[in-house]
């Protein structure tokens, strides 16, 4: 049984540092997002990829817990609160210049 666990563990380990990898290149994908016409597309894209974010801090925290439980290191894993600042800094900037451009519209259309 505990081996089974152990293998689960392992498993879940894995697809978590292969979330992170998909989650980094999409991160580093928004470099590429330069129509003003979509940021509040932009913003959305940020926001999910935020939620898959939060996903795998969830498996982070199940994997510290089982770690814990077989009185194994816990597995760091740096990347996510890099990501986590990179995301946020890209929500605040499509986030800002969509408003922006709603502001101005408005103003022109005035």
């Amino acid at each position: 049984m505990r081996q089974l666990s152990e293998q689960l563990l392992a498993t879940q380990k894995v697809k978590v540092t292969t979330e992170l990898q998909k989650i980094r290149q999409r991160c580093d994908d928004f470099y590429d997002y330069l129509e003003p016409d979509m940021m509040a597309q932009y913003a959305g894209d940020v926001r999910t990829v935020q939620k898959r974010l939060s996903d795998v801090v969830d498996q982070i925290q199940w994997i510290h817990r089982e770690e814990s439980l077989y009185k194994q290191p816990l597995t760091e894993y740096p990347d996510v609160e890099d990501i986590g600042g990179s995301l946020e800094l890209f929500y605040r900037l499509f986030y800002v210049v969509g408003r922006w451009q709603k502001a101005e519209k408005k103003y022109v259309v005035t």
